[in-house]
This record gives C-alpha cells, sequence and structure tokens, in this order.
C-alpha cells in the first residue's frame, strides 16, 4: 500500500488507517451505537 499522494488544495482531511475504520464500522454495526457516540479508542 502506498503513501497518500499530497493534496494540491492544502484542504480536506488526512488519510484514516483502514484497519481502524473497519472496526469502527463493525463496532457501529454489532453495537448499535451512534457514530458520535463511539469512544475515544477509535480516534
Amino acid at each position: 500500500m502506498s503513501a497518500p499522494r499530497p493534496r494540491s488544495q492544502g484542504s480536506g482531511r488526512s488519510a484514516a488507517d483502514r484497519r481502524q475504520v473497519l472496526v469502527a464500522v463493525v463496532y457501529v454495526l454489532t453495537s448499535g451505537c451512534a457514530w458520535q457516540l463511539l469512544p475515544p479508542a477509535f480516534g
């Protein structure tokens, strides 16, 4: 996997760790938790 390319606009969000995003999605789907109430461990 290659590093994300720099953005010419200089704005936007930085790339997120794909594994951390997947774990957060699975957590939300299995627990019924709202995205806004995710534990801080998910970043």
